[in-house]
C-alpha cells in the first residue's frame, strides 16, 4: 500500500489558514482605509470607462490592468504605512494620512472623469473644498508651525 501524504497536506492547510486568519486580525484596524480606497478605485474605474466610451475610445486590457495595479499597490502602501506606524508606536496617523492622500488622488480623477462626461468644470470648486478639508485633517509638521 503506497504512503499517503494526506495528513501532512491537512496540517499545512490548517497552518496556512491559521496564519492568514492572524494576519487578517492584525490588519483589522486599517480595513476601513483599504475599503475606502477600493471603493474610490472602483468608482474611478466606472467613471473613467464611461468617459472613454462616450469619447469613443477603445476599452483595453492595459487600462484594466492599471486598475488592478492601483488596487494592489495602494493597498500595499496602506499596509506598509500601518507596519511603520506599529514599529514607531506613535498613534495611528501614518496609515490615515496615506489613505487620505490616495483617496484625494482618486477623488480628483473621478472629478476629472465627470468633467469629461458632462463638460462642466463645477467639480473644480468641489475639489478645492475637499482639498482644503484634507489639508485641515492632516497633522502639521513642526516646520510648518
Amino acid at each position: 500500500m503506497p504512503y499517503r501524504f494526506t495528513p501532512w497536506i491537512d496540517l499545512i492547510r490548517e497552518l496556512l489558514g491559521t496564519l492568514v486568519g492572524l494576519l487578517i486580525l492584525w490588519l483589522a484596524p486599517i480595513k476601513d482605509y483599504v475599503n475606502l480606497v477600493v471603493a474610490l478605485i472602483l468608482i474611478d474605474f466606472c467613471s473613467g470607462s464611461y468617459a472613454s466610451y462616450k469619447e469613443g475610445e477603445k476599452f483595453t486590457a492595459r487600462k484594466m490592468r492599471k486598475t488592478v495595479e492601483k488596487f494592489l499597490f495602494y493597498s500595499l502602501a496602506i499596509i506598509a504605512s500601518y507596519v511603520l506606524q506599529r514599529i514607531i508606536n506613535d498613534g495611528d496617523e501614518v496609515p490615515r494620512v496615506v489613505a487620505l492622500y490616495i483617496g484625494a488622488t482618486e477623488l480628483k480623477s473621478i472629478f476629472e472623469n465627470i468633467k469629461r462626461v458632462t463638460g462642466t468644470g463645477v467639480f473644480g470648486i468641489l475639489w478645492q473644498l475637499v482639498k482644503n478639508k484634507i489639508d485641515g485633517l492632516t497633522p502639521k509638521s513642526k516646520t510648518e508651525e
